[in-house]
C-alpha cells in the first residue's frame, strides 16, 4: 500500500461512485419496437495515455444504452486493462458510451477534485498498484472491487485545485499537439500525392 508523507489518503471507492461500462454486445441489441440511436462509443483506441482522442470515437447504432454508462462533464474514465489509462471528461467528451473495458468514476464527496483523481491515477505509482491488484493470466484486468480498494493520496483542496489546474493546461496542450500532428500528416500525404501522381510541386 502506498503512503504519502504528511498527506491524508482514502479508498477510491469512498471518494467516488464507480460504474463499470456496458458490454457493447448488449448495447447493440435493438428491440423490435425501436430503430436504435447513433451513439459515440469510447473504444480501446479512444482512451489513451494522452486522454480522450475524439478522432477515434466509434459511432454505432445502438438499441439498449444504460444512461449511467454515458459520460458527463466531470467524470473520470479508467481503462480496466493494462496500461490502465485514464482521462478527465470535459464538455467536448460528454455524451459518449463507456463500454465494459473501462469504468466511470463520479464524485461522492465534494472535497475531492476529479481532475486531481485523473492526474494521480496517471502516476507510475498508482498504475503499479493497479497492476498488483489485477487478475488474469493473459489479460491483466482490475475488477471494480480492486479499483474501489485502491488507496490514493488526498491532499488539501487547495493543492488538489492547483494540480488540477496544471493537469488541465497540459491536457489542453496535448490536445492541440494531436490536432497539429494530424494536420501535418494530412498536408504531407496530400503534398506527396500531388508530386507523385500529378507531377505538381510541393
Amino acid at each position: 500500500m502506498l503512503e504519502s508523507k504528511n498527506i491524508d489518503s482514502a479508498r477510491l471507492g469512498d471518494l467516488c461512485d464507480i460504474v463499470v461500462g456496458m458490454p457493447l454486445s448488449r448495447a447493440r441489441r435493438i428491440p423490435e419496437s425501436s430503430s436504435g440511436e447513433t451513439v459515440g462509443v469510447i473504444t480501446q483506441k479512444t482512451l489513451t495515455a494522452d486522454g480522450i482522442d475524439l478522432e477515434e470515437v466509434s459511432y454505432e447504432v445502438l438499441g439498449q444504452v444504460r444512461k449511467a454508462c454515458i459520460t458527463s462533464p466531470g467524470d473520470v474514465i479508467v481503462k480496466l486493462t493494462t496500461p490502465y489509462d485514464c482521462a478527465y471528461i470535459n464538455s467536448d467528451c460528454a455524451g459518449l458510451l463507456v463500454v465494459s473495458a473501462a469504468a466511470i468514476l463520479r464524485p461522492r464527496k465534494r472535497s475531492v477534485n476529479m481532475r486531481w483523481i485523473a492526474a494521480v491515477l496517471g502516476t507510475p505509482q498508482l498504475k503499479g498498484e493497479l497492476r498488483l491488484a489485477s487478475i488474469g493470466a493473459s489479460i491483466q484486468m482490475i475488477k471494480k472491487s480492486g479499483l474501489a480498494n485502491l488507496v490514493i493520496p488526498v491532499p488539501s483542496v487547495e493543492k488538489q485545485e492547483h494540480v488540477a489546474s496544471v493537469h488541465e493546461r497540459v491536457e489542453s496542450f496535448k490536445s492541440s499537439c494531436r490536432r497539429s500532428m494530424r494536420l501535418a500528416d494530412t498536408f504531407l500525404a496530400a503534398s506527396v500525392s500531388a508530386a507523385a501522381f500529378h507531377n505538381e510541386d510541393i
